[in-house]
């Protein structure tokens, strides 16, 4: 395993080898998980004879997804994701992130709030100016009408990156509405999770909405490689995560009627409001992979049948496909992760 870790590393696009390095390095487990999550992906993606580059730039937006991969048929972006199984969040420091929130709240705007995300938590309390000052000059920047615009038609929300001292955190612009603009409010109307889920479908449908947000329409298809990190999320659990809930649905006093398999409107890709997600062509999962057992688990490519952009292959991987009502079914790839790796090193 160390073998293929290194040579996977020395594989890495130079310039993104000193994060995750810094990655590997950290005393919290889920960095290393997502940094070997990455490296898998972006080998994976070297064995499927694509060319990889990293963090491409997408028209419309500042934010930049993992990877870039292109062959001579097709081109498309990746954006590797890893969700920690659980109830709660773990490692998780609330006073230290209380005193981070309450400086945030000292910043004011009129016609915005913010959503915040933690993206490293840090142990130095910075100064207030170091968080109010940056947010409130770059919310002075923006227009809430023509970011409500651009959201109504599918965009993603602007968003900015603040380092405070050894923190680092992201906030993306939500208008206020326009009867209640003009009167300053407590800036944060969206925390960061503190308390986590009760089940992994609904902690991985939250993964995928975030990244959802984050690149509104791109240009090319884009697919999402979700980690979880849980024994228990299979290919069921996958199919409610993107497609909805199962649930019988039946007929009080009608002998007549037959219960029968449903889907709930409450899917990544398919909500009350017709089918989502429309940005993210395929998300790619495999059941328990971890850095041991690379060899024998092949990750499955799920597809968004309403997906504004289609990948123009499936490349051989196993396929999670769905109905028009969200009624799953799996089919065989002509590839597999031991034919992909055998015993041949990346």
């Amino acid at each position: 395993m160390r073998t293929d870790l290194n040579q996977w590393f020395n594989n890495f696009p130079q310039d993104g080898r000193e994060d995750l390095r810094r990655r590997f390095q950290e005393s919290k487990s889920e960095q290393h998980v997502g940094a070997w999550w990455e490296l898998y992906v972006h080998a994976l993606l070297r064995r499927l004879n694509y060319r990889v580059s990293l963090h491409p730039s997408i028209p419309g937006t500042r934010r930049r997804p993992d990877f870039l991969a292109e062959n001579d048929e097709e081109t498309f972006y990746v954006e590797a994701t890893h969700v920690r199984s659980g109830i709660v969040d773990e490692g998780r420091e609330s006073d230290r992130e209380d005193v981070i929130f309450d400086l945030v709240n000292q910043a004011s705007s009129t016609d915005f709030t913010v959503s915040m995300e933690l993206e490293r938590v840090g142990v130095e309390t910075p100064s207030a100016s170091e968080i109010v000052r940056p947010l409130e000059q770059w919310l002075s920047t923006l227009s809430a009408d023509d970011v409500e615009k651009e959201q109504s038609e599918g965009g993603s929300l602007p968003w900015l990156a603040i380092s405070a001292r050894d923190w680092v955190m992201t906030f993306e612009a939500v208008p206020i509405s326009r009867p209640h603009r003009g009167q300053a409010e407590r800036i944060l109307g969206f925390y960061p999770g503190k308390t986590g889920f009760v089940n992994d479908i609904q902690k991985s449908r939250a993964a995928l909405d975030r990244k959802k947000r984050r690149y509104g329409k791109p240009d090319r298809p884009m697919i999402i490689a979700l980690l979880s990190d849980s024994w228990f999320f299979d290919d069921d659990d996958v199919g409610q995560c993107l497609f909805g809930s199962e649930a019988v649905q039946y007929r009080q006093n009608d002998p007549t009627f037959k219960p029968r398999l449903v889907r709930q409107r409450d899917g990544f890709w398919m909500s009350n409001r017709g089918p989502s997600g429309k940005g993210i062509s395929a998300v790619l999962h495999a059941d328990c992979l971890r850095p041991w057992s690379f060899r024998a688990v092949t990750p499955r490519l799920w597809i968004n049948p309403w997906a504004q952009l289609e990948l123009e292959s499936h490349m051989g991987l196993p396929l999670g496909l769905a109905d028009d009502d969200g009624m799953v079914r799996l089919e065989e790839g002509k590839v597999s992760s031991a034919g992909l790796f055998g015993g041949k090193r990346e």
